[in-house]
C-alpha cells in the first residue's frame, strides 16, 4: 500500500525547482500586485450581510488566479484542476488546503465577467505591460509548460508595443 505524504513534507523533500516555480517567483517580483488590487478594488463587490453563499475569495487571490489563467492559456475547469495538481500554483495564489478550498470554475468565470463588464481587464493589462516595459521586460504567453518572462533590449520593446 502506498504511503500518503502531506503536501508540506512532499514540498520540503523536493530537490528540483521547476520552471513553473521559477516563472511564478519572477512574476511575484515584477507584477505590481498592489497597484492592480488598488485599480480593481472599487469594482469588487462586498459580501452582503445575511446572504449565504460559497466562501468568498479575496481580490488579490482572484487577480492572481486570473493572470495565471492568462499566462498559461487555461480554461476555467483546467485552472481549477491545475490548482489541485500544483503546489506551486497554490502557493502563488495563496491557497492553503488546510484552511480553504480551490475556487470553482464558475467563480473564475464570474470574476472574468466582472473584469470585462467594468472594462478593467484592459486597465490591468496596461498596468502590467507598462510596469514590465519600465524594467526592460516583455511578457510572452505560452502553454502550461512554457510561459516565460524574458529580458529584452529597447528595440524589441518598440517593435512589440
Amino acid at each position: 500500500m502506498k504511503q500518503l505524504v502531506t503536501v508540506g513534507v512532499e514540498r520540503w523533500a523536493k530537490k528540483k525547482v521547476t520552471r513553473r516555480e521559477r516563472f511564478l517567483a519572477v512574476m511575484e517580483q515584477v507584477v505590481p500586485w498592489d497597484r492592480l488590487t488598488q485599480a480593481a478594488e472599487p469594482h469588487w463587490p462586498r459580501e452582503r450581510e445575511g446572504v449565504r453563499s460559497r466562501p468568498s475569495v479575496d481580490l488579490p487571490c482572484m487577480l492572481r488566479l486570473h493572470f495565471v489563467q492568462r499566462w498559461y492559456a487555461l480554461a476555467d475547469d483546467a485552472l481549477e484542476d491545475a490548482l489541485h495538481d500544483s503546489g506551486a500554483l497554490r502557493r502563488f495564489v495563496d491557497i492553503d488546503f488546510n484552511t480553504q478550498s480551490v475556487p470553482c470554475a464558475s467563480t473564475m468565470l464570474e470574476f472574468r465577467r466582472l473584469l470585462e463588464s467594468q472594462s478593467l481587464l484592459r486597465t490591468l493589462l496596461s498596468e502590467i505591460d507598462n510596469f514590465l516595459r519600465h524594467q526592460g521586460l516583455l511578457m510572452k504567453p505560452g502553454s502550461m509548460a512554457e510561459a516565460a518572462i524574458v529580458a529584452t533590449d529597447g528595440a524589441t520593446l518598440r517593435r512589440c508595443g
